[in-house]
């Protein structure tokens, strides 16, 4: 699907990255640097987690960053992502370049496959 990936940077703050999962409805984003190499993940939870603890909205967010993904290619076949899921969050799509292109969750792949299921493909 063509789908803008959001993404957001290490200097970003606490109520920026609040801000930017509830407008575009997620749970979690790809820190991604200037330079486009992924970082890392931040969920919702380790936002929860910092607030909890009475840490400032005005906290840059690179210390929450977490390593709860895999890394995968475009060609990757849809059987070893499918594995990698047992044991991540999130797949990251790297170019050859190792940057960001896109993000699969698990409702993106439970969609995939309903479709293939549905399709009789």
């Amino acid at each position: 699907d063509d789908r803008t990936m959001v993404t957001v940077s290490p200097d970003a703050n606490v109520t920026e990255v609040v801000g930017l999962l509830k407008l575009h409805g997620i749970s979690q984003l790809p820190v991604v640097p200037a330079e486009n190499r992924l970082l890392g993940l931040l969920t919702e939870s380790a936002l929860l987690e910092r607030a909890l603890a009475g840490a400032s909205r005005n906290e840059r967010v690179g210390s929450l960053v977490q390593a709860n993904f895999c890394t995968v290619r475009a060609e990757t076949e849809i059987s070893l992502v499918t594995s990698l899921f047992a044991r991540s969050k999130v797949a990251f799509i790297l170019d050859a370049d190792e940057k960001l292109v896109d993000v699969i969750t698990r409702i993106d792949l439970i969609d995939y496959i309903s479709k293939k299921a549905g399709s009789g493909k």
